[in-house]
């Protein structure tokens, strides 16, 4: 029997105004909607992208930038979604193939793929925030709990997931950022930066969250069933020997979906990042070989 998806929106939000905002998004949204006949398609973005087909509904926010991205997508998301489910995609996240769906994904509440960031809370109750897939090493550990923050950047959450942070009167915790530099001193560039990306929304709802949310009943999804669900990037421990042909989605930063049939990629990375990050090079020539994805790098 086939997916019904009208039970599901696809939604694209971005705070940027110009080509970088909603007309970068509006390839991948397309093709997402496209993947789940029968789904509602919603752009929520500062202008209406003009490649934005008449079907697809469009509302309009003000510019905001990421930290209110975040509260956006915690707080106000439920406003514009009327199905019971929402998948949220951007231009570096998208369906790889709808035949991959499974109905179980409708079993849970929040699904996305397991990041690199990740809680491991040991027997004695101390828990620690680990990076760059350090989570993966405590699998297994008797007495452990390894909670890997699912990306929200392709996600698939409930409406109750959506109403649930303002319902239960639950605070976005943002600590003091780092001050970090690049460049020389003449020409230095200054940026904040929040370790284990703390002030995304992925963390605040998979991490600080957590507890009360699931205290409500509400669902995370077990990471067996979100390593089918989707792929960000690859972990030397969860991905290894990983056949990635019947992944329902992909996200990652390192590429742009920027539409076409057959699709282009846009490679954002380093050219390096291809030989020395974990399965880049040959993720790249699967989406080649099985789907005959253009990769321009």
């Amino acid at each position: 029997m086939a997916a019904d998806f009208s039970r599901l929106t696809v939604v694209s939000v971005t705070g940027v105004a110009g080509p970088l905002g909603g007309e970068a998004a509006a390839p991948s949204l397309i093709h997402c909607a496209a993947q789940l006949p029968g789904c509602r398609a919603l752009m929520i973005s500062p202008e209406r992208p003009a490649s934005l087909p008449a079907h697809i509904e469009h509302r309009k926010v003000k510019p905001f930038g990421y930290i209110a991205y975040s509260a956006f997508m915690i707080y106000a998301l439920e406003y514009f979604i009327e199905t019971d489910f929402v998948l949220v995609t951007q231009p570096d996240g998208w369906v790889l193939d709808g035949a991959n769906w499974r109905d179980e994904f409708f079993d849970f509440d929040y699904i996305g793929a397991p990041s690199v960031t990740g809680l491991v809370i040991e027997p004695d109750g101390r828990q620690d925030l680990h990076n760059f897939y350090r989570w993966q090493a405590h699998l297994g550990r008797s007495g452990v709990t390894v909670r890997p923050v699912l990306n929200g950047g392709f996600s698939l959450r409930s409406r109750r997931f959506l109403s649930a942070p303002r319902r239960l009167g639950l605070s976005i915790a943002i600590p003091p950022p780092n001050l970090v530099y690049f460049g020389e001193a003449d020409l230095a560039v200054f940026e904040l930066d929040w370790p284990f990306g703390q002030n995304a929304e992925d963390v605040q709802l998979c991490v600080l969250m957590r507890e009360a949310l699931t205290a409500d009943g509400l669902r995370f999804a077990p990471l067996a069933l979100a390593l089918d669900f989707s792929v960000e990037y690859i972990g030397e421990v969860i991905h290894e020997g990983r056949d990635f042909s019947t992944t329902f989605g992909v996200h990652c930063k390192y590429r742009r979906f920027l539409g076409g049939s057959p699709p282009v990629i846009d490679w954002t990375g380093d050219a390096d990042d291809l030989a020395v990050v974990y399965r880049q090079a040959e993720f790249n020539d699967f989406l080649k070989t099985r789907y005959n994805y253009t990769i321009k790098i």
